[in-house]
């Protein structure tokens, strides 16, 4: 494995890019949860993307969980991925790339506006997420390429813990195919769920790896805390795993790497 993102077509690297806006309606912030101690050398091997180097993987290095931050249709924040070559130029992803399914590491949390994140809760775990995909747009999420909403396949408590809860694994699979070419950007988002039996939201969050003078903290990454499409570089790393398929490694009946014309 020449670097931790693993695509089938080159050697590529992956960086994630986090925007943010303000919610003007909560009295105190639900945009990210800090991990007051940190979990060193539990990530590698066991939070991985197996099954998921069709198109690219990139798992957990033995890391330290120290943030997460709200991917959530039910706040105003969304957390967006962008690929880099080995150089940290922005590329596409591989061409004819079509994906169908996703895992990501998330956590789950009970959010009270009087006094922040609160508890656990499961009550959203079955919840679709909305997976959209960008060109790029001088280094940020540009215009769309292709959306879908995902159907939650698995979503599985890992027991490494985080601050007061714990690290989920969620697989998920894209309810329409995206075809990516062109995409350099994915962003995903859970949907709006039931909520708690409190009345509170119950919110998602994805897990960052902070590794200080790793390639994937290049500065790619990105902060929208003004709602005005303002992106701050971050070193941030959210690890993402994609499937599917490429479509000029597939073969069809009529031997060639296109489909018979009838």
């Amino acid at each position: 494995m020449i670097s931790k993102a693993i695509f089938i077509t080159s050697s590529l690297c992956l960086s994630i890019s986090l925007v943010h806006a303000i919610n003007p309606s909560s009295l105190r912030n639900n945009s990210s949860l800090i991990n007051p101690v940190t979990n060193e050398a539990v990530g590698g091997g066991v939070l991985n993307c197996d099954g998921y180097d069709d198109i690219y993987a990139q798992p957990f290095d033995d890391i330290n969980f120290n943030n997460a931050n709200t991917t959530d249709e039910e706040t105003t924040f969304k957390f967006y991925e962008g690929a880099v070559d080995g150089g940290g130029v922005l590329t596409t992803f591989p061409a004819g790339s079509v994906v169908d399914k996703a895992r990501i590491w998330v956590l789950s949390i009970e959010f009270d506006p009087a006094v922040g994140f609160v508890a656990t809760c499961t009550e959203d775990n079955a919840t679709p997420y909305t997976v959209t995909f960008y060109d790029n747009n001088a280094g940020n999420p540009g215009n769309v390429i292709g959306t879908s909403s995902a159907t939650i396949t698995s979503h599985v408590d890992t027991a490494i813990p985080f601050a007061f809860t714990s690290i989920q694994e969620v697989e998920m699979e894209l309810d329409t195919p995206v075809a990516v070419d062109g995409a350099v950007h994915v962003s995903f988002v859970r949907q709006i769920g039931e909520g708690t039996a409190t009345g509170n939201q119950c919110l998602a969050l994805v897990v960052d790896e902070e590794q200080a003078g790793s390639f994937d903290d290049t500065g790619v990454t990105s902060d929208d805390t003004s709602g005005s499409d303002v992106f701050t570089p971050q070193a941030w790393d959210y690890p993402v795993c994609l499937g599917g398929t490429i479509m000029s490694d597939v073969i069809f009946a009529n031997g060639f790497e296109q489909p018979p014309i009838n």
